[in-house]
């Protein structure tokens, strides 16, 4: 563990040799020197950990641990400063500057030699620093990565064994209503240790085809320690009744009981299945059960570790208890994980499974505990490495038994693991802590922010060729693969992870870790209230969150290189953030008022957080909708990030921000439409990688963008995306940089703009574009998609807004994997025949007017490789044809307000398709399937077959819902 204690310390002073040209070079060699001696500290570190692993216990070892942070620290806050103050013009007053930094840093390493030569006194040798960086003595060295990476297609979601009866069982409870004749909602309570499979249960059930069929509403809300009541009957008001657009921003205005009373209306007439994840206290339960309708047949499934859930069900209830893996079962799971799938070099197969059940049996049954073991395995490709494992196991738990020794086989299965981690993994880990409970966290924030904060750099012996972007992917991925972070959701298209999350007791021990190590902090009124949970104030801590309610006192704020403001603790909960209710100051302090301005503040003067490289504002408010000047006063700074706020302009002063390669200012949030401003100073920040500006926004009209916006000087820009459109693109497009991947315009206003586009110069031949989408207004039109098949060969994700000419042929980009249309207003051309001979095409959206047509056609052989289609609002289309052998792996087929008369025929040929969505669809199109004669308008009468139904009768998963009313009789209606 003493070893992440320097590791991000190491690596951003060496980004900052390689970056600073500025240094001057005695400042710069003795900086080099410096960065030696400490690289060779760090594995000195690395090797007394594995050590105190095996053998157990502190000595000496921790004060050193402690000392050498200190010193760390010191030399990073030295030339961290050196750097900002170097900006001065002042020849002179840089060459004292230059002198007393000099001595400052002769001074550290005299401190550093000092504690060294300390601990030899004691005894303690380290074998890896005596060979020079070679590996550590004992097996549990490090690999490069490559030995453990994956594809994302051999990495599980989920890794499942012994659960079958489990589910069998309690989807039998579920979907029987037989029991249901004098409560109509009937409570099924999940109880289990930490890590015995709850959620993973549970989740089984919420995903199972049975139930998907039986129920008309399912709910998933996760509960956790820390809730709040307003969120989460705003959560399930959101998952019911399904908020949207403007509704959302007056949702935080509704009182508690209007919510209540919607969702009750809502749910009163319907079959729902409610699953409230990890309950900690029955206060959690009284808040929630009285928005529950008690409508016949309707469930809720509650995943708890305490007995007592739920203190009163009227009796008619079920606790269920998963029951321990066998030695059998625990020996599968380690084997599906460890073992295949790999070439392993082990020859003595036998010996191996030996160890393995070995292992599992230490592990006693729990499956989190397993799970974890068989990630650290899965580096392990030697015998000798699996059986030190085995030693260092059996050294920590053979003397535990009973329900002790499950809770310590979790915690020593994951130290083991954080110990085995490279140094370069360890900070990324411990900065997950940053993240809230049961947080679903968006990956691409989470990478950026790793590149932020320095902790992703290249191999100075590496040729080069691998972007930052993608080495904080694979470091990403190789904690998934070690299973340490758990996959959340993934990319229909790419199959890439785009949301992760870490299950609530490795977060635990994540947090006591980055605490442990004065890595970070976390601020909430709970977290001040338990003295477990907090750390003194110190000028050492580097890094804090700050929940709603939290404070954070003046002394901690000196040094910090990090702060990340949550409005409320579910902000990373789905793809599409949702909106932050509550608004809370940035900083909230006891001692001085907050910075930014809030409703509770003046702008702070006195704390000076210089030496900030990230800054997260999630779901804040400022009195006038902006950011203060003072923001340019953070020269370090290295990524901002402003999402979810109701800040609508960005002060000129952000051109100050040098250093800052990461900007990303999403999804503003305002009670009545605004239109913000866009300074034009972002040619100033020469370092920029990422340009994020709010794409789409109900409540921002407009972002205003100077017409003279120079964007010619970003030339490491890699991501362009939300930018508004204007006369700027006339002169700016064709210098924009040649290594953009990822580019989005919108409100393109005039012929000449859209057609400046095509100026770019990732949109010449040879461009490594990989996303692009534009909106323009129709006052112009895209005359051809010629240039885009030919120019953009590598582009794997299109989305057009706009008018496409209908003269010339339409065709796109071969390699394709996501095409989305909207407006396209096509009418002579079929899209679905110009798609359809795209090989890679997965997910293909024809969206509102794309196609002003009566007539498609899927041609046999055509989307060989489509897996999700959705056609929207396609107001002229009446017949769609699908021959045998089109879209031979469709899995989600999503139709909504259409004139269609009927589905195709061909689609009972598509044996592959798993749910069909139909939405305010005719109601003779509804009749064809449903039939006639349902009462639709009455709940769950009985159901009789229409003359179509035939052919989605083999699709697990059916929702037909909301017939569209044709006439004034038929606009009474309900879900079905």
């Amino acid at each position: 563990m003493a070893e992440a204690i320097i590791s991000s310390a190491v690596q951003w002073i060496g980004s900052q040799l390689i970056n600073k040209a500025t240094f001057p070079f005695r400042v710069k060699d003795q900086v080099r020197r410096l960065h030696a001696d400490l690289k060779y500290i760090q594995l000195y570190l690395r090797d007394a950990d594995q050590q105190q692993a095996l053998e157990g216990g502190d000595g000496p070892f921790s004060l050193f641990a402690e000392e050498i942070r200190e010193i760390a620290f010191r030399a990073e806050d030295v030339i961290d400063t050196y750097i900002l103050e170097l900006a001065s013009d002042d020849t002179d007053y840089r060459n004292i500057l230059s002198e007393c930094v000099g001595n400052k840093i002769k001074a550290i390493q005299s401190d550093l030699q000092q504690a060294f030569d300390r601990l030899q006194k004691f005894g303690v040798t380290c074998t890896a620093a005596l060979r020079e960086g070679s590996s550590s003595s004992n097996p549990l060295s490090l690999r490069p990565q490559q030995d453990v990476l994956l594809t994302y297609a051999h990495i599980d979601d989920e890794y499942v064994v012994g659960l079958d009866d489990d589910v069998r069982n309690l989807v039998r409870q579920v979907i029987d209503s037989s029991e249901d004749k004098n409560v109509a909602v009937w409570v099924v309570s999940v109880v289990g240790a930490g890590g015995a499979g709850k959620t993973t249960l549970a989740r089984r059930i919420y995903n199972n085809t049975e139930v998907k069929n039986h129920f008309d509403q399912k709910v998933w809300i996760t509960i956790s320690q820390q809730w709040n009541r307003g969120n989460l009957l705003l959560d399930l008001l959101r998952q019911t009744c399904g908020i949207h657009g403007e509704e959302r921003n007056s949702t935080e205005a509704w009182r508690q009981r209007e919510i209540v009373e919607k969702i009750q209306h809502f749910l009163s007439e319907r079959r729902y299945l409610v699953v409230l994840d990890d309950m900690w206290a029955t206060d959690a339960w009284d808040a929630i059960c009285g928005a529950l309708p008690r409508s016949r047949g309707s469930k809720v499934i509650i995943t708890t570790r305490n007995k007592e859930l739920p203190p009163h069900a009227d009796g008619n209830y079920r606790i269920h208890e998963p029951r321990l893996l066998t030695e059998e079962q625990r020996w599968d799971l380690l084997k599906k994980i460890a073992i295949d799938g790999k070439n392993t070099c082990v020859a003595d197969i036998a010996r191996l499974e030996e160890l393995g059940r070995d292992m599992t049996r230490k592990c006693g049954g729990l499956p989190l505990a397993i799970v974890t073991l068989a990630g650290l395995l899965r580096t392990k490709h030697r015998l000798d490495e699996w059986e030190y494992v085995n030693r260092v196991l059996s050294s920590k738990l053979l003397k535990l038994k009973g329900p002790a020794h499950y809770g310590k086989s979790v915690y020593e299965t994951f130290q083991l693991s954080y110990l085995d981690l490279p140094h370069y993994l360890k900070p990324c880990f411990l900065y997950l802590a940053l993240t809230p409970e049961d947080a679903e966290i968006p990956t691409g924030m989470l990478t950026r922010m790793w590149i932020g904060e320095g902790f992703v750099t290249h191999d100075p012996s590496s040729d080069g060729n691998e972007s930052l972007e993608d080495l904080a992917e694979q470091f990403l991925l190789e904690l998934i693969c070690r299973c340490m972070v758990q996959i959340a959701r993934r990319s229909n298209s790419t199959g890439k992870v785009k949301s992760c999350r870490l299950h609530d007791l490795m977060r635990d021990f994540c947090m006591t870790k980055a605490k442990e190590q004065c890595f970070l902090k976390v601020f909430s009124p709970t977290a001040q209230s338990d003295p477990a949970m907090t750390i003194s104030a110190s000028p050492q801590l580097r890094r804090a969150t700050i929940y709603r309610g939290g404070s954070i006192p003046v002394s901690s704020c000196s040094n910090l290189r990090c702060i990340v403001q949550l409005g409320k603790s579910d902000l990373f909960s789905n793809s599409r953030r949702r909106i932050m209710q509550e608004s809370v100051a940035l900083w909230g302090l006891r001692e001085s008022v907050a910075l930014w301005g809030l409703r509770e503040s003046a702008v702070l003067l006195g704390l000076r957080p210089m030496l900030l490289r990230v800054l997260l504002l999630f779901g804040i408010k400022t009195n006038d909708g902006c950011l203060p000047e003072q923001i340019g006063n953070l020269r370090h700074l290295r990524y901002l990030g402003v999402i979810d706020t109701n800040i609508v302009s960005l002060p000129e002063s952000i051109g100050n921000l040098s250093n800052l390669m990461i900007l990303e200012y999403e999804n503003v949030r305002t009670r009545i439409p605004e239109c913000g401003q866009l300074p034009n100073v972002l040619w100033k920040m020469k370092q920029l990688r990422h340009l994020y500006l709010p794409f789409t926004s109900t409540t921002l009209t407009h972002l205003s963008v100077p017409e003279t916006l120079m964007l010619h000087t970003l030339q490491s820009l890699t991501t362009l995306w939300g930018i508004w459109g204007g006369n700027w693109m006339k002169t700016q497009m064709a210098t924009l940089s040649s290594c953009l991947v990822k580019l989005g315009i919108h409100s393109i206003l005039s012929q000449e703009q859209l057609d400046a586009v095509f100026d770019c110069l990732s949109l010449k031949p040879a461009s490594r574009l990989l996303h692009l989408r534009l909106q323009w207004f129709n006052t112009a039109e895209m005359q051809s998609t010629e240039r885009l098949r030919n120019n953009c060969q590598h582009l794997r994700k299109l989305a057009l807004h706009g008018k496409i000419g209908d003269e010339l042929p339409l065709c796109f980009p071969h390699n394709l994997v996501k095409l989305q249309l909207y407006k396209t207003q096509l009418e002579l051309q079929d899209p679905l025949a110009a798609a359809g001979k795209l090989r890679h095409l997965k997910v293909l959206m024809l969206l509102q007017e794309s196609y002003l047509g009566a007539q498609m056609t899927c041609d046999m052989d055509s989307f060989p490789q489509l897996e999700v289609l959705e056609l929207e609002d396609l107001p002229n289309l009446e017949e769609w044809r699908v021959e045998e052998g089109a879209m031979p792996r469709l899995k989600k087929l999503m139709i909504f307000y259409g004139r269609l008369r009927r589905l195709p025929e061909g689609l009972k040929f598509i044996t592959s398709l798993q749910k069909l969505h139909i939405d305010a669809m005719p109601f003779r199109f509804w009749c064809r399937l449903r039939g006639e004669e349902d009462s639709w308008y009455q709940g769950r009468a009985r159901r009789r077959r229409g003359r179509d139904f035939h052919i989605i009768q083999h699709i697990p998963n059916v929702k037909i819902c909301r017939p569209f009313p044709e006439d004034e009789h038929e606009s009474d209606y309900e879900y079905i």
